[in-house]
């Protein structure tokens, strides 16, 4: 193989895990990876505003917990990303697998909105603002 075999050889690898990469991103019906958006899945939580004086409604929401610890006005709770502060305003949240952790309002509100039970039916009911 001569020097001007080896030159090539970069480009043709390149070439090749692009071929590859194109034909996967196809059978699996996907586009370019760069391009893929996602939606977060619509879960129902249980969450609480924290005003710095409503311990019992937090106290209500959490239960019993050896995570979470009440100092002044704050709380601390102890996560798997380690221990968050939640300031008044900050929501304090129930997630899907029974974790707890605060959330900053702006996020809260971009991220969640109310749902309603229904009198008729176990459980909350979205509310849609569809007839």
């Amino acid at each position: 193989m001569s020097y001007a075999d080896h030159t090539q050889l970069p480009g043709q690898l390149t070439s090749a895990v692009g071929t590859v990469k194109s034909t996967l991103d196809s059978v699996a019906g996907r586009g370019n990876a760069a391009d893929m958006k996602y939606r977060k899945k619509p879960v129902i939580i249980d969450a609480v505003q924290w005003t710095g004086s409503n311990l019992s409604e937090i106290a209500d929401l959490i239960g019993k917990s050896d995570h979470v610890f009440i100092i002044g006005n704050t709380i601390k709770i102890k996560t798997l990303e380690g221990t968050m502060t939640a300031s008044p305003g900050d929501w304090i949240i129930i997630g899907v697998k029974g974790e707890i952790y605060p959330c900053k309002p702006d996020i809260f509100s971009a991220t969640y909105e109310p749902v309603e039970k229904d009198p008729f039916v176990n459980g909350p009911v979205e509310i849609t603002g569809k007839d």
